[in-house]
């Protein structure tokens, strides 16, 4: 087992001893996020379960998390769910909007797509996946200048955001071959 999985079983051992409600939310969330990243997504959703039992006040994060297992889990019915959860409890949540306009964008709805982009960008200018994924979409629409000036902004906010880097060149080689 890992020391950083160990570390964050002690953890939460420790929180549940102590019956400290917000320390359970707080390991509950970690122990989520970290088979998240080790994609052991079974494994982070009952985590994300417990965290979200907790009784503390913002659970936000610990819906968008489960909502982020579910969608890289190809469940995107219960990601949209989730990713609405977080956003009930906190509005400002840039990064649900991002996703759930992901999630449109897969499902056909170019437009509801682009309005939760819109209003990622709103809550979060330098958010560089929205930018992308708003540029992406008026692509989708063939407003290639629009998509070129997104491309653009997300590059201005990372310069070595390859996925932008991509789209950019891309659409430029295509206005250079008209």
């Amino acid at each position: 087992m890992p020391e950083r999985e160990i570390l964050l079983l002690v953890c939460l051992e420790k929180a549940n001893f102590s019956g400290n409600e917000q320390q359970a939310y707080s390991a509950n969330k970690e122990l989520g996020l970290y088979y998240i990243d080790n994609k052991r997504f079974d494994e982070a959703l009952s985590y994300l379960n417990a965290a979200i039992l907790c009784d503390v006040k913002n659970q936000s994060e610990a819906f968008f998390l489960r909502g982020l297992t579910y969608f890289k889990k190809k469940n995107l019915e219960s990601a949209m769910e989730d990713f609405d959860r977080s956003l009930r409890v906190d509005p400002n949540l840039a990064l649900a909007n991002n996703f759930k306009g992901i999630i449109y964008h897969a499902k056909g709805q170019l437009e509801m797509a682009i309005e939760q982009y819109r209003e990622a960008i709103k809550k979060m200018p330098d958010l560089k996946e929205a930018l992308y994924n708003l540029g992406f979409a008026y692509q989708s629409r063939g407003e290639y200048d629009r998509a070129r000036e997104l491309y653009a902004q997300a590059l201005k906010v990372n310069k070595n955001f390859e996925p932008a880097r991509s789209r950019l060149c891309e659409l430029l080689d295509g206005m250079a071959r008209q």
